[in-house]
């Protein structure tokens, strides 16, 4: 059979047809939709995930205090005395390769400006510890030495919590309180 003549009966089929056509025509194109937008979330969520782990640190080494044993009785892990600020000098200088150590203790506790408040986690850090996470600050500055040495109560607001206490305006240089705490802003986190 000639090719033309057989496009010009598969034309009049599917003109004979029409509502078949549409049908077939749209189950097509709902499926090929929905293969695509699959496949758009599940790349989305993978891109997602992997943003969220190189914000963690892909040469960053955790470390946390160990347990000890007691009358025959051992403590789970973190139960032992935590790391002091010349153990993180200790790590500086006896290896090389190590270009900041932070540390860091948290906890949980409400900011409060004015009228408004909102509970977010509290961490109190060193100078290293933006260097070592990799957190760029927004605006503002970081710690000073004289600031570490004297435990200033300065505070570097992350994005989330400064947008939900001040809302669009600038939070450098006000007075928020934690846990009943005055702290001056110095800078807020991206």
């Amino acid at each position: 059979m000639n090719p033309l003549v057989s496009f010009k009966v598969a034309v009049d089929a599917l003109k004979m047809h029409a509502l078949r056509t549409f049908l077939a025509m749209l189950g097509v194109i709902i499926g090929v939709a929905s293969v695509i937008v699959m496949v758009s979330v599940a790349s989305g969520a993978g891109e997602a995930i992997e943003a969220r782990i190189r914000a963690l640190g892909t040469n960053v080494l955790v470390i946390f205090p160990g347990s000890f044993t007691s009358g025959g009785r051992r403590a789970g892990e973190g139960t032992a005395l935590a790391l002091s600020e010349n153990d993180l000098a200790a790590i500086r200088a006896s290896v090389p390769t190590v270009v900041g150590a932070a540390g860091m203790v948290s906890g949980s506790a409400p900011i409060v400006v004015g009228n408004s408040n909102w509970t977010t986690s509290v961490t109190g850090v060193n100078a290293d510890y933006l260097d070592v996470r990799d957190w760029p600050l927004a605006d503002g500055r970081s710690f000073t030495e004289a600031e570490l040495r004297s435990g200033a109560k300065v505070v570097i607001l992350g994005a989330t919590t400064a947008r939900e206490l001040f809302g669009n305006a600038p939070a450098l240089g006000e007075q928020v309180r934690i846990k009943n705490v005055p702290f001056t802003i110095i800078g807020t986190l991206t």
